[in-house]
């Protein structure tokens, strides 16, 4: 039928872009390796845009006693490892207030605060984006997998004293770790 055999195609694409097959001498089925060659040619040229993947949150140089000033920086990086510069992140300052701002020219957003009384205030950074179609998903040793519809994303990076080194949850690494 039809649709089996557009399925067929598309499987096809897939595999060559997970695993690397090569259909360019074609099948048994020459209608069905034709319309995988066309989904391949199309994908090959289709931007897929830059993602947030990855916020990388300043280490600790000294634990914060109460009072003290405190300062910590997120970097956002794109699937490519590249800075995102001009992307919005929500924050949370525990025990001292919330907001959001966009990243810099450098891909950073910098907090600035006075620890609380307390002594164990936490900067959650948080980061909404959309997954996009054609994203590809890559860990070593398993296959690819690309995007098939848009989804949403997070990025959660939890700075706090209580923490052995700043955090990091992300879509994308939930996605790869349940594959893995």
């Amino acid at each position: 039928s039809t649709n089996v055999k557009r399925m067929a195609a598309v499987q096809l694409a897939l595999w060559h872009f997970t695993d690397g097959i090569d259909i360019s001498t074609g099948g048994s089925d020459p209608e069905v390796f034709a319309a995988a060659n066309a989904i391949i040619a199309l994908a090959q040229t289709a931007a897929v845009p830059a993602t947030p993947t990855t916020l990388v949150l300043s280490p600790y140089t000294v634990m914060p006693a109460p009072g003290d000033p405190v300062t910590v920086t997120a970097t956002l990086y794109d699937q490519n490892g590249n800075i995102m510069p001009d992307y919005p992140i929500d924050w949370i300052i525990t025990n001292d207030g919330s907001g959001s701002g966009m990243t810099d020219s450098d891909g950073q957003i910098t907090l600035n605060w006075t620890e609380s009384a307390s002594g164990n205030d936490q900067a959650i950074f948080t980061v909404n984006y959309t997954i996009p179609v054609g994203l590809r998903w890559t860990l070593p040793g398993c296959q690819d997998l690309i995007q098939g519809s848009s989804s949403p994303g997070r990025i959660i990076g939890v700075w706090g004293p209580e923490l052995p080194n700043p955090t990091e949850q992300n879509t994308w690494g939930s996605l790869k770790s349940l594959y893995r």
